[in-house]
């Protein structure tokens, strides 16, 4: 199963959803950290509105679905941590207006060896980097983060062999730089 996240589109209510294509023989996990009220669109028909940090669906058939990601309230943040569905990320595309990770990146896309790009996502309010993404191997750029209200940058971008760019970022409430 290979999947990535990438622009948003317009769901039911009026919303709009961070979308991720998967391609997938069987079940795909959505871990996320933190308080969740979202509803995913698994792309396969399926809706459901999710409050664990961990979720299963299993689709009907091998293929390519589109799963949307539309935040009720509060906000949402990925935690992969070095879990096995993390090798399985592919691209972090736009995040849509509104969108919010909440403060605390921390682990969120740790150890997806496959996480080619990511685009521009809001990372405002975020205050704690640590090892968000660490270890990703394939890592090659990304787009320009707000990281303004940074603190802890500590492994933040550790291992990230492949990067080729990196914009420069706002670092001066930085306070943890260890490894980053």
């Amino acid at each position: 199963m290979t999947w990535k996240i990438c622009s948003s589109q317009k769901y039911a209510a009026g919303g709009t959803a961070w979308e991720i294509d998967i391609n997938t023989a069987g079940t795909f996990t959505l871990l996320s950290s933190g308080t969740v009220d979202v509803d995913v669109y698994w792309g396969d028909g399926d809706v459901e509105t999710v409050t664990t940090n961990s979720v299963d669906h299993t689709y009907p058939a091998a293929g390519t679905y589109t799963i949307g990601i539309k935040i009720n309230s509060g906000d949402f943040r990925p935690y992969y941590n070095s879990d096995a569905a993390a090798d399985e990320l592919v691209t972090l595309g736009d995040t849509p207006a509104g969108w919010s990770f909440g403060a605390i990146l921390l682990d969120a896309f740790h150890g997806s060896a496959n996480l080619t790009t990511v685009g521009d996502i809001d990372t405002s309010a975020v205050t704690n980097f640590g090892g968000a993404w660490i270890s990703c191997t394939s890592l090659t750029s990304f787009s320009l983060l707000n990281t303004s209200n940074g603190g802890n940058f500590g492994y933040t971008w550790y291992n990230c062999s492949s990067l080729t760019s990196f914009p420069l970022i706002d670092t001066s409430s930085g306070t943890n730089f260890s490894n980053a």
